[in-house]
């Protein structure tokens, strides 16, 4: 039949080929982490077992390896990348930016992302209500992600005193910097990061002082919204935009003009994978969920 024929042809391309994934983040991050597991799982589930080479690509809260996925990298179904999903938000705020999310082959979602912002306990500054009278120093990569975003939005809107400072590599690097004490908290970190640090907020070291999201969260209740701090109907529509990115989560991004045959076989090795008890296992291990869409 056609459609056999078809999927021959896919298994002709990818076998002996290498899937190249494209990671926004140095290593150690979300991102990479997630990444790294997929690149062991995937191969198997892709018609003709292609490899996989992890390429870490940190830069500008993810927008360096989104820019290169959309205009560099190789557009035949060998490149995808594994990229915070600010970078759409990116795109309506900063409509300048280089690729169009909408072009992209997204092949699938493995989770959405649970990021919330912190502070360190030592600080003195428990909540975000308490930034109002006394000045909260924040790491974050960039201008472009939710670690600069939000804090920014909430000095406009409620009248925090939130500094932000600016230039760090990524998050890993940013979280660092907290560790150390450089500053004294994170506009924005995934809450399996601060899990994969033992004893960290089981220690009372971190504060969660806000969820990026549009309820309050199951791993931090005591946290309000983001949505919730803001008052004004137009703020709260902003917060809301902001919030409704973590669903989008952790997706596996193919570049853009991927050919539908092979766009079609990534998605759906992509589904078996994330069925995959092992895979789910292995994630889990690594303190991730597996919740696709």
């Amino acid at each position: 039949t056609m459609s056999a024929a078809r999927a021959d042809a896919v298994a002709d391309f990818y076998a002996g080929k290498s899937l190249t994934f494209f990671i926004g983040s140095a290593t150690g991050g979300t991102f990479d982490t997630a990444a790294r597991v997929v690149a062991r799982f995937l191969p198997k589930y892709v018609p003709g077992n292609p490899s996989v080479t992890p390429q870490n690509m940190p830069g500008a809260s993810h927008v360096r390896a989104t820019d290169y996925l959309a205009n560099i990298a190789p557009r035949d179904g060998t490149s995808m990348a594994f990229v915070q999903p600010s970078v759409i938000l990116n795109k309506v705020t900063s409509p300048s930016a280089k690729y169009d999310p909408a072009a992209m082959t997204w092949i699938g979602r493995i989770a959405p992302v649970r990021n919330v912002g912190i502070s360190a306990t030592a600080s003195g500054i428990h909540s975000v209500e308490a930034t109002k009278a006394q000045e909260l120093i924040l790491g974050a990569a960039g201008s472009t992600g939710p670690a600069a975003m939000v804090p920014w939005a909430l000095n406009r809107m409620i009248g925090a005193k939130m500094r932000l400072v600016r230039g760090y590599t990524d998050d890993t690097a940013t979280f660092l910097a907290f560790e150390r004490g450089e500053v004294q908290g994170m506009g924005s970190i995934n809450h399996a990061s601060l899990a994969r640090h033992p004893g960290l907020l089981g220690s009372g070291k971190v504060k969660i002082i806000y969820s990026i999201s549009s309820e309050r969260i199951s791993v931090a209740p005591d946290a309000p919204s983001i949505v919730e701090l803001a008052q004004k109907p137009d703020d709260k529509a902003v917060m809301e935009l902001i919030a409704s990115i973590p669903r989008i989560g952790i997706t596996i991004m193919g570049s853009p003009g991927v050919p539908p045959e092979r766009a079609a076989a990534l998605r759906k090795a992509a589904w078996e994978m994330f069925h995959d008890p092992a895979f789910v296992a292995e994630m889990k291990k690594v303190e991730l969920e597996v919740d696709p869409l």
